[in-house]
């Protein structure tokens, strides 16, 4: 197995660990040239999915709320605004810009544990604050 497809693999089920208590319960990996792209996703009422992208070439990761488009991954949504509706959100939005996360290039950057700690960043967040998500995926 290639080095980003286990750290991948890696990722999905630290992912899935931290979307359980969201009711989320099963995941689904996208690839493309430079990213990957991580969906959870819920086994019914399937309206919305959280979407961990890792960025590869630039070593980097975000995390989204997504609108499924009845109830799948919509093909279609590089853009955050689709026929006068958000498809994604980037998780920082929904918290507020005082969440954002800023690492500074380090010896640290483009690294696996730059990766681990942006991550660990988003869990954090989402555990001890599941409100904004969860008022937004109960609706």
């Amino acid at each position: 197995m290639d080095e980003r497809k286990e750290l991948l693999e890696e990722f999905a089920q630290k992912f899935l660990d931290l979307g359980k208590f969201l009711d989320f319960s099963k995941y689904e990996i996208k690839t493309e040239c430079q990213s990957s792209s991580i969906y959870l996703l819920k086994d019914s009422n399937n309206k919305y999915s959280l979407q961990l992208e890792i960025e590869w070439r630039e070593c980097d990761c975000f995390l989204y709320l997504v609108r499924l488009e009845n109830g799948k991954i919509p093909k279609d949504f590089f853009y955050a605004y689709k026929n006068g509706e958000w498809c994604r959100k980037y998780i920082e939005d929904i918290y507020s810009k005082k969440n954002s996360v800023y690492i500074e290039k380090s010896s640290m950057r483009y690294t696996k544990e730059f990766l681990e700690c942006k991550f660990e960043f988003y869990a954090h967040l989402i555990q001890n604050n599941p409100k904004p998500i969860r008022k937004i995926i109960e609706e």
